[in-house]
């Protein structure tokens, strides 16, 4: 059997895509999820994502900036969504927590991405 699958900078330009318009936590976790276990990590990834055939293609940017802006720190809604999906209500200290690993993936992920594509 062949089973086709998206490589991962489709993917995530489809997961902030959702999480834009749907705004629902579980595309956010979908998003820092696969960043996070990608190869070696959200370096790895970004790396991996910046030779993709389509790095360069205009929705590909505004995804990135998009993803960008909605992680721009550990307050902003991704962050929030992705630790609103895995916390237990009422456990401020490990939503804050999560909050904090959402942003600092979804960051090393966009760094290593733009590193690669001007390399």
């Amino acid at each position: 059997m062949t089973l086709r699958i998206a490589n991962v900078l489709p993917y995530v330009v489809l997961k902030i895509n959702a999480f834009q318009d749907r705004h629902e936590n579980k595309d956010a976790y979908d998003l820092v999820f696969t960043l996070l276990n990608f190869g070696e990590g959200p370096s790895d990834a970004g790396r991996s994502a910046a030779t993709s055939p389509v790095a360069h293609f205009d929705q590909v940017r505004e995804a990135m900036t998009l993803m960008a802006e909605r992680f721009e720190s550990a307050a902003h809604d991704g962050p929030a969504a992705y630790a609103h999906f895995l916390a237990v209500t009422g456990e401020d200290e490990e939503a804050a927590r999560f909050r904090q690993d959402a942003f600092a993936v979804v960051r090393q992920f966009l760094k290593a991405f733009r590193e690669s594509l001007s390399d």
